[in-house]
């Protein structure tokens, strides 16, 4: 089928999204991520000093961008449009779902997850944070108001690898796991109906075969 189906009409995309630009663009991001967090990170955090350093700047940045997001939540709910759009650059309103200025939901997502084990580090290496069980509830109402598909399916397939790997070790842990996933599968079944976009996903996969064939 023609690539023109998916990708529309390029004049009208933005040109780092273009249909020649982009992989070239996307590859120059995976290089860029690479050496910010892992080569970049460990040569400028490479004591304790340094470490409380991150740890309390992290910290600042995380609750306002948590406070942003749930600001923008609010201003939906009440007045039915975003305080926040998805990007600086576009007027695309996301809706009623966490964002904050981390970009698309499913960004949001993944920062949310990040945050989650920084904070846990935090709190085994450095210092307690005040109250810290119920900043992670808000946290995990935060994951699930992003309503991102993409995040509930890597929870869920990280899950099963993990219980994969503490198994093959024969580690006692792989039980917890497992009880974990069952939760979760509870959790899932309980919440996945409440979201008309989610569900949409569902009721469209069915026929996912059927639009790829008809391009």
């Amino acid at each position: 089928f023609k690539t023109s189906n998916l990708v529309g009409n390029n004049a009208d995309l933005p040109i780092l999204k273009s249909q020649y630009i982009r992989p070239f663009f996307d590859f120059i991001n995976i290089i860029y991520y690479y050496f910010y967090f892992i080569i970049l990170f460990t040569s400028l955090i490479n004591n304790k000093s340094t470490l409380n350093y991150f740890f309390k700047y992290f910290l600042i940045s995380f609750k306002f961008v948590l406070v942003l997001g749930f600001l923008d939540l609010i201003f939906v709910y009440f007045r039915g449009e975003a305080l926040l759009k998805r990007h600086f650059d576009q007027d695309t309103d996301v809706g009623f779902r966490f964002h904050s200025f981390l970009g698309e939901p499913r960004d949001a997502f993944v920062f949310l997850i990040y945050s989650i084990l920084i904070l846990y580090i935090i709190k085994e290496v450095s210092y307690k944070i005040k109250n810290f069980n119920l900043i992670i509830l808000i946290l995990i109402i935060a994951l699930i108001l992003t309503q991102s598909a993409s995040g509930l399916i890597g929870i869920f397939i990280g899950s099963i690898l993990i219980f994969l790997y503490y198994l093959l070790k024969l580690n006692k842990f792989s039980f917890f796991i497992l009880g974990a996933i069952s939760i979760l599968f509870i959790l899932f079944s309980i919440l996945i109906p409440q979201s008309p976009r989610i569900m949409n996903y569902i009721e469209s996969f069915s026929e996912l075969f059927d639009y790829l064939k008809g391009g």
